[in-house]
């Protein structure tokens, strides 16, 4: 091709490889998304939730991942993880406890505190529901629906006053939530 459109053909398509290999090297894309926390959290979610279980190493790495991250997509996936884990040993139940406790007074992050105060309703002691007493005012109502579960958890019937108002909170997921611990 002696033409200069054909030379100018040629000189675009070695134009347009060198664009690719240039793009290939400084932005190659990872062959996997296995390194990606939030990833890993979902594969350990999705395996917790089907077989109630996961294996010494996987607990270890689900708590590290939700323990190191800040990332809210990570902590979606973390908290039902720790909770379809059937049996957790009293040392795992005491990490997952801590952890959230750790997290309840991130108030930069409202995943944490969903998050914290879901665990603590699960794996808290009683004198942890003084810790979630307050989050029953708080103004996410997820976080509130969250709170009144944990205080029905770890509660008694003493702290009923503290959840009667609620059957009449704007949210309708709250105000059933109330209801059922209510009932119990």
């Amino acid at each position: 091709m002696k033409s200069p459109v054909g030379r100018l053909v040629i000189l675009g398509l070695v134009a347009a490889l060198g664009l690719f290999v240039v793009w290939r090297l400084l932005y190659q894309p990872s062959d996997s998304f296995a390194d990606d926390p939030a990833v890993r959290a979902e594969i350990l979610q999705t395996k917790a939730q089907q077989t109630g279980a996961l294996s010494e190493e996987e607990f270890e790495e689900l708590y590290r991942i939700a323990k190191s991250s800040d990332d809210p997509t990570v902590l979606v996936f973390a908290a039902p993880a720790f909770l379809h884990i059937r049996s957790l040993s009293d040392t795992q139940r005491m990490l997952v406890r801590g952890l959230a406790l750790e997290r309840l007074n991130d108030t930069t992050n409202p995943m944490s505190q969903h998050f914290a105060v879901t665990l603590i309703g699960h794996f808290g002691e009683k004198p942890d529901v003084q810790l979630v007493l307050p989050y029953l005012s708080h103004t996410d109502p997820l976080i509130r629906r969250d709170a009144v579960r944990a205080v029905g958890n770890l509660g008694n019937s003493k702290l009923a006053p503290r959840i009667r108002p609620l059957q009449k909170d704007p949210n309708e997921e709250v105000r059933r939530t109330a209801s059922e611990v209510l009932r119990k």
